[in-house]
């Protein structure tokens, strides 16, 4: 989730890609529980201390707390892939994402301390291991947008699209948030709004150009800005967006997005970014828009 770090676990090499999301080597220990190497159903069958397994396409959720609680939750997971392929206009690898999600912070802090002694206390983390991907998460109020968070951060990165930090962290943010209804997030869209009657506008540029392993809440709302600022404001910024990350998919050389922008975006960044976010709108997204039009076609 938030804020990145760079360790080592006993001889283990782990780097931080981004904030949470640590990559085991070669040499790693299995996950908790034999995740790394057992199917789902070996896993169900030889490890009965998860109450409630919760299956979608892509999400394996496996949980301590009560099915009644999680699973309504739960199924806002099942929106995050399409929304992800429909904004970005990427191919998401079929591999499954697992979920651990703890009944607790307490029993979150045992289980961590039991398998992975060595990670960082984060609220909620990513870990890859040999190819697959395992989040783990503990309950709370908020819990379903660290999940989103996380998995967005797996679906992208076992899709092959290796992110620079900001724009990873940034579309991390952006899709922790159910976009079936808004693009808008709950915290960053009421913090952006005041940072311009201040006169910050965030460049993209500026972005671009951060040397740096880890970001700081502004940091994150900034980067969220500029992702949702690029695939909401019209098609030049999505389509440089989209183009972008299919170049890094591919592993082309993909240079800066800042790049792709039309000279007349570029020129204007300041006066649309501004006008994006003060002027009053209905703010539906990309992926609500094709789900009201998939609504009148198929009735």
């Amino acid at each position: 989730m938030k804020r990145a770090c760079k360790l080592s676990l006993l001889s283990i090499a782990v780097y931080a890609i981004s904030p949470a999301m640590i990559l085991l080597g070669q040499q790693a220990t299995p996950l908790a529980h034999g995740f790394s190497t057992l199917s789902d159903s070996e896993i169900s069958q030889s490890d009965p201390r998860w109450p409630t397994i919760w299956k979608s396409e892509l999400f394996s959720i496996y949980s301590t707390v009560a099915a009644a609680t999680l699973e309504p939750i739960a199924s806002k997971l099942e929106t995050l892939p399409r929304q992800i392929s429909e904004e970005l206009g990427v191919s998401l690898r079929q591999d499954i994402v697992r979920v651990v999600v703890l009944r607790n912070v307490d029993e979150y802090e045992w289980y961590l301390k039991k398998h992975f002694p060595n990670v960082p206390k984060r609220r909620a983390l990513y870990i890859q291991s040999r190819g697959q991907s395992l989040v783990i998460t503990y309950f709370h109020r908020d819990w379903i947008e660290d999940a989103r968070h996380e998995c967005t951060h797996a679906l992208l990165h076992q899709s092959g699209i290796q992110l620079p930090l900001w724009l990873d962290e940034g579309l991390a943010e952006y899709f922790e948030t159910d976009h079936s209804i808004s693009w808008q997030h709950p915290i960053h869209s009421p913090a952006i709004r005041a940072q311009l009657r201040f006169g910050q506008v965030v460049q993209l540029e500026e972005l671009e150009a951060m040397r740096i392993e880890t970001l700081d809440a502004k940091g994150y709302r900034d980067a969220w800005s500029v992702v949702a600022f690029l695939l909401n404001q019209g098609p030049d910024g999505r389509s440089a967006m989209q183009a972008y990350l299919a170049d890094l998919q591919k592993g082309t050389a993909a240079g800066f997005l800042s790049r792709r922008l039309t000279e007349s975006t570029r020129l204007a960044w300041r006066e649309q970014y501004t006008r994006f976010y003060q002027e009053p709108r209905y703010p539906v997204s990309e992926t609500a828009r094709n789900e009201t039009v998939r609504a009148f076609r198929d009735p």
